[in-house]
């Protein structure tokens, strides 16, 4: 004698459904995301960029230098010439904010990771290569060799890109 298999023996209103009755309604089909996926737009791209390389330079411009002015003055340095290790101080935090934007844009990008964070730094790099005169004015500054030339835009580019790219997230 065979036993019969009982289905559904405490019957649930949402899940009493007999999948042989072809009066049972059929299962909804699955919902097509793909189309609601935004695919990376070049015009938010630019904006990302234009947007977080403006905010880049105001911090790297008119923030940090204030904040290196503080420490100077509650460390008691007055001098002629900056001391390297205040020039060190601006250049970390300056490459520290160009990183930031590197990153946000580059994250906020949906796709267009590195355009997004080389654009922040080439306006960075542009900005500062112009507002100092150009290669001559460069050569010919105040500051070190290793101030001038340390990759404080090109840096964070890499960094960010490499941080967006291989991230989990």
């Amino acid at each position: 004698m065979q036993a019969k298999q009982v289905i559904n023996s405490h019957p649930n209103p949402f899940t009493n459904f007999d999948m042989n009755n072809p009066s049972t309604p059929p299962k909804p089909p699955l919902a097509d995301i793909s189309s609601k996926i935004e695919q990376p737009s070049w015009l938010r791209t630019l904006l990302l960029v234009v947007g977080f390389g403006v905010l880049s330079l105001a911090l790297a411009w008119l923030v940090i230098p204030c904040i290196v002015e503080k420490i100077t003055y509650m460390l008691g340095i007055s001098s002629v010439e900056t001391p390297p290790v205040l020039l060190i101080l601006d250049i970390l935090l300056s490459t520290l904010a160009f990183f930031a934007s590197c990153y946000l844009a580059a994250k906020f990008s949906r796709g267009h990771v590195l355009f997004a964070a080389a654009g922040v730094g080439f306006i960075g790099w542009i900005v500062y290569f112009l507002e100092v005169g150009g290669l001559d004015g460069i050569v010919t500054s105040e500051f070190p060799f290793w101030y001038e030339f340390f990759p404080s835009h090109l840096l964070p580019v890499y960094l960010a890109w490499f941080v967006v790219k291989y991230s989990k997230s």
